[in-house]
């Protein structure tokens, strides 16, 4: 029989971008290594009960309707006093929220899911920050006392690979 070499099994990696910037991720899962979690799973394993309940809590004041899904119109009303109370411009307000959706809003529709949500969140923690910043960070965008949070650009490697933009 001849020698014939086996075809490498392994998972390749799975891969979203948004186009036009924003943050990558990419998560890469051989068979033996198990399933890859969910970002809710995963954020459940890296946040204590009390910040993942913040962080779910303030994406749910956000989404005003709970359809949710977080919309543009959303974001802009839940950051209006802040825009109000720093005589933003219509123009200055849509520029402050637009990183939000290049940011978090992974699959293009326009809209931030609970997934996307997490996602952004854990890859903020993977970068190096403390439960106390991300607490900090929270609290401030729940009180509209901040449109978005400012972080540098983040490149991590190991099970992810990502790379994130925020812009205050």
């Amino acid at each position: 029989m001849p020698n014939v070499a086996k075809k490498d099994t392994a998972a390749k990696p799975k891969k979203e971008v948004k186009k036009g910037g924003g943050w990558r991720w990419r998560a890469v899962r051989k068979e033996k290594e198990g399933p890859v979690l969910t970002p809710s799973e995963l954020a459940a394993t890296l946040f204590s009960p009390e910040l993942l309940s913040s962080i779910q809590q303030l994406f749910e004041k956000i989404d005003a309707d709970s359809s949710g899904q977080i919309s543009h119109d959303e974001v802009l009303l839940h950051w209006k006093s802040f825009f109000q109370k720093h005589e933003y411009t219509e123009e200055q307000a849509e520029f402050t929220i637009s990183p939000f959706f290049g940011d978090l809003d992974a699959d293009g529709d326009k809209e931030v899911d609970m997934e996307e949500w997490m996602r952004f969140w854990v890859t903020v923690k993977k970068s190096g920050h403390s439960d106390e910043e991300i607490s900090s960070m929270v609290e401030k965008m729940a009180t509209s006392k901040e449109p978005w949070v400012h972080l540098e650009v983040v490149e991590m490697a190991g099970d992810t690979d990502c790379s994130i933009t925020v812009f205050c």
